[in-house]
C-alpha cells in the first residue's frame, strides 16, 4: 500500500513542525538568557532534580484555587490559565490534518498528554521551570478546543463537496 504525499500534505507538516519548535521555545525558554540554560544544564544533578520538585505542583487544579483565593490578578490568570489553554490550541487543530491516526479525539488527546508531559518533565530535570500538573490540564483543554475547531471545519468541507456532488448529479439527469 504506497501512501500518498500531497504538497498539501508536506505544508502542513511544515507548518506542524515550525508551530512545535515555537511552542518548545515558548514554553522551556521563554526569555531566560541563553547564558542561564547553559548553566543550569551544566549543573544536572539529582540533587538539584529533587530540590526542584519540592516546588512542583502535582494537585490538579490547584493554580486555579489559588487564583480565586487571591485578589484578582491578570497577570496570573494570564501566566497560569490562558497561556497553557490558547498555546495549544494550534496543536489540536493541526494534528487531525496532519496525521489520520489522530482525527480521533481520543488519539489527539493521548498525544498532548506525552508532549505536555515530556515538556513539563524537561522543565524539572534541566532546570528551564517547574512541573505544574495544571499547564497539562490546561494544554489538553486548549487541544480539544482546536480539534474540536478542525473536525468543524472538515465537516462543513465534507458536507460542500456532498452538495456539489449532488447539484452535480441532478444537472447531469
Amino acid at each position: 500500500m504506497k501512501r500518498e504525499v500531497t504538497l498539501k500534505k508536506i505544508i502542513i507538516w511544515c507548518f506542524f513542525i515550525l508551530y512545535i519548535l515555537i511552542l518548545v521555545n515558548l514554553i522551556l525558554f521563554k526569555f531566560t538568557p541563553l547564558e542561564d540554560i547553559k548553566n543550569n544544564i551544566n549543573f544536572f544533578s539529582i540533587k538539584h532534580i529533587k530540590y526542584r520538585i519540592t516546588y512542583c505542583n502535582f494537585i490538579p487544579l490547584n493554580s486555579v484555587k489559588a487564583y480565586f483565593k487571591a485578589p484578582l490578578n491578570i497577570l496570573y490568570l494570564f501566566k497560569n490559565i490562558i497561556c497553557p489553554l490558547t498555546l495549544f490550541i494550534p496543536f489540536g487543530f493541526l494534528i487531525p490534518f496532519a496525521s489520520k491516526k489522530h482525527r480521533m479525539v481520543s488519539n489527539t488527546v493521548k498525544l498532548i498528554f506525552i508532549f505536555s508531559f515530556i515538556i513539563e518533565l524537561s522543565k524539572v530535570i534541566y532546570g528551564l521551570g517547574y512541573f505544574n500538573v495544571d499547564n497539562i490540564i490546561f494544554n489538553i483543554f486548549g487541544g480539544i478546543i482546536g480539534f474540536s475547531y478542525a473536525c468543524n471545519m472538515r465537516r462543513k468541507h465534507v458536507k460542500g463537496k456532498m452538495r456539489n456532488k449532488i447539484k452535480y448529479k441532478t444537472v447531469e439527469i
